[in-house]
């Protein structure tokens, strides 16, 4: 970002309109079938450019093995993690980087030693000195290389013993196994007096190595310390200069000196504070050889093996025994069981479309499945991409697993001479069970408190081999050179050497040199040649390292529709005159789903409007004038109701948190003596309700509130009159009765926008019922202004 706090880019490189002249006077007037749409190239989907041929791609699944999966048992993750550690350790072995760099480095010392021999004391030209420094250089970044190099070696077989003991110490617990690894310690005895003489003779070359380059380090601080020291001097001579000078001048004031004096002496007395005072340079110190010694000693113990110490060789076999299920707690059969169940099968995808499909095989106690099947792809264009999906399947249902990609082949890549290669897979699914199944993406602990806990995701390792297939003539069936997908990009190694070599995405020319000199290019080699001329020139000043990036340079692949298809779209056209507050759209919620959905009717109203804007009707007024005024006053009208709805939007910190207060001691004291005073019943307490903002209501969270007191005077039902004929005694039976019965049963009905509620049946002509109805409120399109409000009915 520059001063202005914009972004310091370049401007955008590719011009609005063409360089050319148009080939008419108006480039408006060309029919829209002639006018030039600039595109950028795109490969098709349903089609190739390519020519067609017969080809054929095989592709072999040998099969897999999990590293990891939500089926194994404790004593199997153990298990996977001592045979990847052994994985190591033979790769090591079989590397021997530690045994390269011991040689090289005995190389290099002799080298220099011979060198310094041979020259003496005599005074060495330039470049011996500076070859002697590159030596020494060499010397030092080998050893580290070699000590590093030698502790990894050290570390990874303390790993493997110590996991050996942790799978041991859990058989043990558990009381069976359910793997046949078992480790053997091959130990080989050594010399005692050679091993020490070779151990103490490395350390004390080591040790006058690292003094050379203490001592070297030494010099520099100290020429460095005496430069500091000469400056501090310097500045103490100033000090007291300037001390002598304010001393002399008060010896020589009076008192009858002016005020201008005054001043003077005191703006010279204020310049001594604001002088910093550099501080006083400590000399470095020596380097010990005594403490050099004991620090290579220690590193030695600690990396290295000690004089006399047997070498341990590990051997990993899987010939051990696996406890029967019958000997085994029901967990552990539980999880055996559920192992059984399973079976996996792989699909095979060619330019992301299934073309075929392993056959389902059961998984085995030691998680591998084999496959071995041979897949021949009759193909006619150049394969985009190959991907293998690994599925597990547990009686009819099947999911998937995880996908592998795999590379497509050189034309050189035939059947019979393609290795099989080994593809990592993994899977982030979480998978728990209730038996001794760690699961997947779970955390898992070995520690007897419970720490150190690990999550471990489905994991292994696919082993297949792609490859071209061999015609009847032993001719590769396999696409030209030129059809291949890395044929189109094959010069960039002339183009970008950066690219060509792998180190693409470093743009500073300094950190691309520093690369080059430390990975040590040939410059004879034919392919560093680029690299080479690009470092040439890059040192010569010619090229600079850019101080901009490209902005959103990627936009136009993630428009995924134009801005003329935005324009026409009917529901994209509604959504935005909404957002924008139009009066015909501002709280309209019937959005549909689709453009098509979208009918030409909603826009009538609002079309007419702006229409009618542009006409002024005089009839409605006495003259032209007011007609005027009355159109500008409606333009007023407008704004500040737009204004009041962008105001709506600026929520304040009480709108949007609601914070309790907290409560005094006064109040805390006054609710104390509450609790003791009677309750009053037909006086109740009336609590303010928090006021709600407009703007945060939404239909459901107003309801109105009813309370229903008491009525009087309601009708109650006449008596009959005694029919003639009966008897007295009858007739006073039942004016009894009639007394006896409850004259009315009343009770309130409200009924608002649909919704109907009652209270509870009273008694009498005079009910008392003193309940509260509630009844939800939606104001019409969601309008909870106070003028959308008022325009509530309800019949």
């Amino acid at each position: 970002f520059g001063d202005d706090g914009r972004i310091i880019t370049l401007p955008d490189p590719i011009k609005e309109s063409s360089t050319r002249p148009p080939l008419v006077d108006m480039e408006e007037d060309l029919h829209p079938a002639l006018q030039t749409v600039y595109r950028k190239p795109l490969k098709s989907m349903y089609g190739s450019s390519d020519p067609t041929g017969d080809y054929q791609i095989d592709v072999n699944v040998s099969g897999l093995i999990f590293s990891h999966h939500p089926l194994f048992s404790r004593e199997h993750v153990l298990a996977a993690r001592l045979a990847h550690l052994f994985d190591q350790y033979l790769t090591r072995r079989q590397n021997n980087l530690s045994g390269h760099l011991t040689d090289k480095l005995n190389g290099l010392r002799n080298a220099l030693r011979n060198m310094v021999k041979v020259h003496g004391d005599q005074d060495l030209p330039q470049a011996l000195q500076r070859r002697i420094f590159e030596y020494s250089l060499e010397v030092r970044n080998t050893r580290h290389l070699r000590d590093m190099e030698q502790e990894k070696d050290r570390t990874l077989l303390k790993n493997i013993i110590k996991v050996w003991k942790e799978i041991k110490a859990l058989r043990t617990f558990q009381t069976f196994t359910n793997t046949p690894y078992k480790l053997y310690l091959r130990r080989e005895n050594v010399d005692l007096a050679a091993d020490e003489r070779m151990y103490e003779e490395e350390i004390l070359t080591e040790a006058l190595e690292i003094e050379a380059e203490h001592e070297e380090d030494y010099q520099k601080k100290l020429v460095e310390y005496k430069k500091q020291q000469e400056e501090w001097k310097l500045w103490r001579k100033k000090q007291k200069a300037k001390k002598k000078k304010k001393n002399k001048k008060k010896r020589g004031q009076t008192q009858d000196d002016t005020e201008e004096e005054d001043q003077d002496q005191e703006g010279s007395e204020s310049e001594g504070p604001f002088e910093e005072a550099p501080p006083k340079p400590e000399p470095p110190e020596r380097p010990d050889f005594d403490s050099i010694v004991q620090w290579v000693r220690e590193k030695a113990s600690r990396i290295r093996r000690k004089p006399g110490e047997v070498i341990l060789t590990p051997e990993l076999s899987a010939s051990g025994n696996i406890t029967p299920s019958e000997l085994c707690p029901r967990a552990e059969v539980a999880r055996r069981e559920d192992v059984s169940k399973r079976s996996l099968f792989i699909k095979v995808l060619y330019n992301d479309k299934d073309v075929s499909r392993t056959g389902s095989c059961s998984l085995t106690s030691d998680f591998r499945v084999h496959f071995t099947q041979l897949f021949h792809l009759k193909i006619l264009n150049c394969p985009q991409s190959i991907n293998l999906q690994v599925f597990e399947q547990i009686g009819s249902s099947f999911s998937l697993l995880a996908q592998v990609f795999v590379p497509v082949p050189e034309p050189s890549v035939v059947t019979g001479s393609a290795p099989v290669e080994t593809f990592e897979f993994s899977s982030n699914q979480r998978v728990m069970f209730d038996h001794e199944g760690v699961g997947s993406d779970v955390p898992l602990s070995f520690e007897p408190d419970g720490s150190n806990k690990v999550i471990l995701l489905t994991s292994g390792k696919l082993a297949c081999c792609v490859s071209w297939g061999i015609g009847e003539d032993d001719v590769p069936r396999a696409p030209p050179v030129s059809q291949q997908l890395g044929g189109e990009h094959s010069g960039l190694g002339h183009l970008d050497a950066v690219t060509y070599i792998g180190a693409s995405g470093l743009y500073d020319m300094k950190k691309i040199s520093e690369w080059a000199t430390q990975s040590r290019l040939d410059p004879n080699d034919p392919k560093n040649a680029s690299i080479m001329q690009l470092l040439k020139v890059a040192s010569s000043g010619e090229v600079t390292a850019p101080d901009y990036f490209r902005l959103e340079h990627l936009q136009e692949e993630f428009n995924f529709a134009t801005d003329e298809e935005m324009e026409k779209s009917k529901r994209f056209r509604l959504l935005r005159l909404r957002h924008q507050g139009v009066p015909e759209f501002r709280n309209y919620k019937f959005v549909p789903a689709f453009s098509s959905e979208t009918s030409e009717e909603v826009f009538k109203e609002y079309d007419r409007r702006l229409r009618d804007e542009e006409i002024i009707n005089k009839e409605e007024h006495l003259d032209s004038h007011r007609a005027l005024v009355a159109k500008y006053l409606q333009k007023i009208r407008e704004s500040v109701i737009n204004r009041f709805i962008q105001a709506k939007h600026h929520y304040l910190l009480s709108d949007l948190v609601v914070e309790e207060e907290i409560p005094s001691i006064g109040i805390l004291g006054l609710n104390l003596f509450k609790l003791a005073e009677p309750k009053r019943p037909l006086k109740p307490q009336r609590k303010e309700r928090k006021k709600v903002t407009a703007q945060n209501l939404s239909d459901g969270d107003i309801r109105l509130l009813i309370n229903i007191i008491r009525a009087h005077n309601i009708p109650v039902r006449k008596p009959h009159s005694n029919k003639p004929g009966q008897s007295s005694q009858s007739a006073i039976q039942g004016s009894d009765w009639y007394i006896s019965q409850v004259q009315v049963k009343p009770f309130v009905e409200v009924s608002f926008q649909r919704t109907v509620l009652q209270t509870t049946t009273a008694d009498g002509p005079n009910p008392s019922w003193n309940e509260e109805l509630q009844l939800p409120f939606s104001a019409p399109n969601g309008d909870y202004s106070t003028t959308g409000l008022q325009s509530v009915k309800d019949e």
